[in-house]
């Protein structure tokens, strides 16, 4: 992958987990979503070290942890070094957490203020 790769470029292929250029991505907090599963993988290194080269804070998200321990989940990915979420989508697990944390970071516009109400909304 070439430096001149930008982050909002940065997307990886899950077959292959090669990155590849794809023109009209637009964003600066970027989600990292991993296999809570499948554990710790090279082709997440691999990807974790292509992100490192952005210098922006990355939202790792562990899905699939329904049935197994966060922490001990959790712990497999803290090498990493980035903010660590473990949701469980299916069930719905840590969606809410996950989504106000990622909001909260995000410039205020009226887009993220519908977004964040809808969050608040959820929660009750």
């Amino acid at each position: 992958m070439s430096n001149s790769l930008s982050l909002t470029q940065l997307v990886v292929d899950l077959n292959t987990h090669q990155p590849v250029k794809v023109g009209g991505i637009s964003g600066t907090h970027p989600l990292f979503l991993v296999d809570g599963r499948a554990g710790l993988t090279a082709a997440d290194e691999n990807l974790a070290q292509s992100l490192r080269q952005f210098n922006t804070p990355i939202h790792l998200v562990i899905n699939k942890i329904d049935g197994l321990k966060k922490e001990l989940v959790s712990a497999e990915f803290h090498c990493f070094g980035f903010e660590i979420h473990a949701i469980s989508a299916a069930h719905q697990q840590g969606i809410n957490v996950l989504m106000e944390t990622v909001l909260s970071t995000l410039p205020k516009s009226p887009l993220v203020g519908d977004l964040q109400s809808e969050a608040e909304e959820m929660k009750k």
